[in-house]
């Protein structure tokens, strides 16, 4: 008798155990420096350091999780998690974040400081996964721009009319092929944290093809029929942004945490510059755009920056690391009401307006503005 009693405390102890562990999450790997190839970083070249696992509030402030160190490049990350949740995991306080998507279950792989973000990879649950393959999409955009604006800057420098063609043609298709990409992935499960997310990050880059679909794929979930409006607001938008006409009103969230309205700065020229702390042509163009604040601030033009970084930490990090002395806001996201607004799909992207708040260029580079602005201030 006894001995059954024994067995059927030893179950029931069990089963407890098993239901405080169900939510537990782990995330474990390596650390490795910025440059993985650069820094010649291996397990027997050992690094110390601290690791940061936090999310965002619906404020835009900060939820430290879990601040931790790291020894001998190794980290293992326990808690426990009741949904489905985003976060975001640093290292060494860097303001290059990787992404991660908890569920209960074991996360790992390698994490690599600054701008060796796009070599980590941590994998090992469904969401996480799924995530990845997004990831994935994105990479592969992102390393064929860089090889078509390569060629087309070669082909012109070399006087090749059909090299610069052909790689502008490669540009476009690079952006319809990302768009399918993109579509083919979300509609295998478009109710899910990372679908919604990653949605929401991307929606302004889809061409009005795929947009278009996209809406009537979202109308049919009611988890999604808020992201559905946007489509539809972003389609209107659309018709929208064209020189001489008014744009829109947004609300500025700036860097002080005060709000403005666009319309009521008063200004004879208003500039516009769209970046991210993480876009690298956004951060180079920097100088060039506070010299000609510095030449145009006392001529009635007000420059405006507008960051489309989800981590407000990064954009004031990098605002004060980069000098930024003019008006700065944050709006979180491609998804945003900014971005959404004036059709941005991506940076950096810059609008001129008059001081009726009418478009005078609508999509313009750094090295394009003094130009603009020397026509306009005579």
């Amino acid at each position: 008798m006894k001995m059954k009693n024994l067995v059927s405390l030893a179950i029931v102890f069990l089963a407890i155990l098993t239901s405080c562990n169900k939510n537990e999450f782990i995330i474990k790997g390596y650390v490795y420096a910025e440059n993985p190839v650069l820094a010649g970083c291996t397990k027997e070249n050992p690094m110390s350091g601290t690791l940061c696992l936090y999310a965002e509030k619906q404020d835009g402030t900060i939820d430290t999780l879990k601040f931790l160190k790291y020894t001998n490049n190794k980290f293992e990350i326990k808690g426990e998690v009741d949904q489905y949740k985003k976060v975001f995991l640093s290292v060494d306080d860097d303001m290059f974040a990787y992404c991660i998507y908890l569920q209960p279950g074991t996360i790992q792989g390698v994490l690599h400081g600054g701008d060796g973000n796009d070599y980590s990879i941590l994998s090992g649950t469904p969401l996480q996964d799924y995530y990845n393959r997004y990831r994935y999409i994105h990479n592969t955009w992102l390393g064929n721009l860089k090889k078509h604006e390569f060629y087309v800057d070669y082909g012109k420098e070399i006087n090749n009319p059909k090299m610069v063609k052909e790689a502008k043609e490669g540009l476009k298709q690079n952006d319809i092929d990302v768009c399918e990409s993109f579509l083919k992935l979300v509609k295998e499960n478009p109710t899910s944290l990372v679908a919604r997310d990653q949605i929401k990050i991307q929606i302004t880059s889809l061409d009005t093809k795929n947009l278009v679909e996209l809406e009537k794929i979202l109308q049919s979930f009611d988890e999604t029929r808020d992201i559905a409006e946007q489509c539809a607001t972003i389609l209107k938008a659309r018709k929208s942004i064209n020189i001489g006409q008014v744009a829109p009103n947004l609300t500025l969230k700036l860097i002080d945490g005060k709000k403005v309205k666009l319309h009521d700065v008063k200004a004879d020229y208003k500039v516009i510059d769209f970046w991210a702390s993480w876009c690298k042509p956004c951060r180079a163009s920097l100088p060039s755009v506070k010299k000609l604040y510095n030449k145009y601030k006392d001529k009635n033009v007000q420059f405006i920056n507008i960051s489309l970084d989800e981590n407000e930490k990064a954009w004031k990090r990098a605002s004060k690391k980069d000098g930024i002395i003019w008006m700065s806001a944050c709006d979180k996201g491609f998804g945003s009401e900014s971005a959404m607004s004036f059709n941005v799909i991506a940076i950096p992207k810059m609008f001129v307006l008059d001081k009726n708040n009418k478009f005078i260029e609508t999509n313009i580079h750094a090295n394009e503005l003094e130009e603009v602005l020397n026509k306009l201030i005579k």
